[in-house]
């Protein structure tokens, strides 16, 4: 693993042994040395926009794009913007070539948001060409600001209190975990603004309740053995949470499934989809999920405990494919199927879904962890039933 700005310097930093807003109970002290540690203050960066058409930038105080070195590439007056594009691979602010690949966007007033196409961003901006001469533009943010940015684009901001700051804690610690295991190919951030790690508006999403929870959870972290985490989180798990050994691999004794009797109520408790039988078997067609686009039939193979499907037969004009339920989903889309969790038929020219849960779920439950919160139980209680075995604690 390469070193990371975010974790090198930080590694020796003890953590407090306090009690913090959500302990119900003075916390054991964590092991010293953690293998990944981070601080409270300490910044991340996200990519924010990828490829696609040109970028509009503005600050009501006027921009400045610099190079590595500080000096000025680019000016953009207060009350003005520029279009930011890629081309003959560099960067180009309205008609003037920059001559480099990577810029730096600060805001003139030290603290003003960026606008970026309309949606506004704390902290600084890194905008780069990648190898196949595509923009990229990252957000430099610091953890708890861009907390703020995710929190209310997770969940609801009028969700109950304990239930918000069960989740700040479990998107805390989920980015600073990510920060530490960079995916290949991520060198310049550690994480994106969507589902792919956590959604994340920017400013524009702040809202006070959710801003509080962030602050009442002020560094809070899941701890396993002195590690972060890995604290995934889904909608709804459809009434029992996944084991991740059956969905993506590997044993980790905090994340083998709960049962959950506090999302049956929610919305996204169960659901039905419709989709064309020629649409469909061309997107398993398109997938490589099968080579025939003539969809026969679907049927459910490898059920966990929880009913979710591991494998899934395709019945199809030349014989039968077997793939994986995930695969799936990705296919035919997952705000479509919304979860591994279904039953298929087909009629009339229609393939039939019914299912349970939205997400991969695995972790925390959102709607069940609102539920809990309904009926009481404090943000610690919430965050051991969904995370067994995990500790509670505070970076500095």
């Amino acid at each position: 693993m390469r070193a990371k700005p975010l974790l090198a310097a930080l590694l020796a930093l003890p953590l407090l042994a306090l009690v913090d807003s959500c302990a119900e109970e003075p916390l054991a002290s964590p092991p010293a040395a953690m293998a990944a540690s981070a601080a409270a203050g300490q910044s991340l960066r996200v990519l924010i926009a990828s490829g696609g058409r040109a970028l509009k930038l503005a600050a009501p105080g006027g921009l400045r794009l610099e190079d590595a070195e500080g000096r000025a590439l680019f000016e953009i007056p207060g009350g003005g913007h520029a279009s930011l594009k890629v081309a003959e691979g560099r960067l180009w602010a309205q008609e003037t070539d920059l001559g480099a690949r990577k810029a730096w966007v600060k805001p003139r007033r030290e603290g003003e948001a960026i606008l970026v196409s309309g949606r506004r961003y704390r902290g600084e901006l890194t905008l780069l060409v990648d190898r196949e001469s595509r923009p990229r533009l990252v957000n430099r943010v610091g953890l708890e600001a861009y907390l703020i940015g995710v929190l209310a684009a997770e969940v609801p901001p009028d969700w109950p209190l304990e239930a918000l700051k069960a989740q700040a804690i479990a998107a805390r610690t989920y980015a600073l975990y990510r920060a530490a295991h960079p995916d290949k190919g991520a060198q310049d951030w550690d994480l994106d603004d969507t589902t792919s790690s956590q959604v994340y508006g920017g400013a524009g999403r702040e809202d006070a309740r959710t801003d509080r929870a962030v602050a009442e959870t002020r560094g809070e972290v899941l701890l396993w053995k002195g590690e972060l985490a890995q604290t995934f989180f889904h909608s709804n798990c459809g009434g029992r949470t996944a084991d991740v050994s059956r969905v993506w691999g590997g044993d980790v004794p905090y994340l083998r499934g709960v049962a959950c009797p506090y999302c049956r109520n929610d919305k996204h408790y169960a659901w039905q989809a419709e989709l064309g039988l020629a649409k469909a078997g061309q997107a398993l067609k398109d997938a490589g999920l099968c080579p025939s686009a003539e969809l026969r039939g679907l049927e459910g193979v490898d059920e966990d405990s929880s009913g979710r499907l591991y494998r899934v037969r395709i019945i199809h004009g030349m014989g039968e494919s077997l793939v994986k339920a995930s695969a799936l989903r990705a296919a035919l889309g997952a705000d479509v199927v919304r979860s591994t969790r279904f039953e298929a038929t087909i009629s009339h020219g229609l393939l039939r879904l019914r299912g349970k849960g939205w997400g991969h779920g695995i972790g925390l439950c959102q709607e069940g962890a609102r539920g809990m919160a309904a009926d009481g139980y404090p943000c610690r209680r919430i965050l051991d039933f969904y995370f067994p075995g995990t500790q509670l604690a505070r970076l500095r």
